[in-house]
């Protein structure tokens, strides 16, 4: 994990180097956001969300559907997963079991996923954090 995120800071610095990311969540807050800013930079983003981005190259896919989701990461060998998929606490309480696979087993399964390491969500929160700092929003 640590030479992945060594490389991305290295093609901040040097427009040569391009990365390929996968953004699970593409379209919400976070994901649309991040990868917009990423595909700005020169770097190859895809994603998935319910329906297709208006923005990236994206397929519309279910999160249940981990078969098909571990399909695309492998054979997509990226290299950065980025999970901007969650349940907020306010809608946690009327649906336990989406919030629990979405918040708890998915970014584990994204985790364990092939040789994929799978940013965490706490990770994307801090790069939208910085974000507004280089990037203007839309």
């Amino acid at each position: 994990q640590g030479q992945r995120l060594k490389k991305f800071v290295q093609s901040k610095n040097q427009s040569k180097t391009v990365m390929k990311f996968f953004i699970c969540g593409c379209n919400g807050m976070a994901g649309h956001t991040i990868g917009l800013y990423l595909q700005e930079q020169g770097h190859e983003v895809y994603g998935f969300d319910l329906r297709e981005s208006q923005y990236i190259k994206s397929f519309a896919g279910n999160a249940f559907d981990t078969e098909t989701i571990a399909r695309v990461i492998k054979e997509g060998r990226y290299d950065s997963v980025i999970n901007c998929i969650g349940v907020l606490n306010q809608f946690a309480e009327k649906n336990h079991a989406l919030a629990t696979f979405l918040n708890s087993y998915f970014p584990h399964f994204l985790a364990k996923s092939q040789d994929i390491i799978a940013l965490p969500v706490f990770l994307s929160n801090f790069i939208e954090r910085f974000l507004p700092l280089f990037y203007k929003k839309i």
